[in-house]
């Protein structure tokens, strides 16, 4: 596989986890809406509900911790570390200015090599 087409793929994986987050963490209040409505609306569930409603919140919590630890485990292309994860302290402010590129070689988003 030549580096185009392994920047390719892996750019796409990271699109692939991006996607993932993102559905993951907008669909947390549409579920403990829908948990709410139900428990309003059906006499019978009330009693129910309250004990599996209680789990919907800590459900939704652990999907979205488990989603952005996929995501923000997304290796570089180029120098194979972590894309988003950097534990040196030093530089962070100027890496946050440039929060689209790699943490550690400065590789740009969806980039293919030259």
């Amino acid at each position: 596989m030549n580096d185009a087409a392994h920047y390719a793929a892996a750019w796409r994986d990271r699109k692939r986890r991006m996607l993932v987050f993102k559905a993951t963490q907008f669909a947390g209040l549409p579920i403990i809406l829908g948990a709410v409505y139900l428990s309003s609306s059906y006499p019978g569930l009330p009693h129910l509900l309250p004990k599996q409603g209680l789990l919907v919140i800590p459900a939704w919590s652990l999907a979205y911790i488990a989603a952005g630890i996929w995501l923000n485990r997304f290796p570089c292309p180029r120098c194979g570390q972590l894309f988003y994860w950097r534990l040196e302290i030093k530089g962070y402010l100027q890496r946050q200015k440039n929060w689209r590129n790699c943490r550690h070689c400065g590789l740009q988003e969806d980039t293919l090599p030259t």
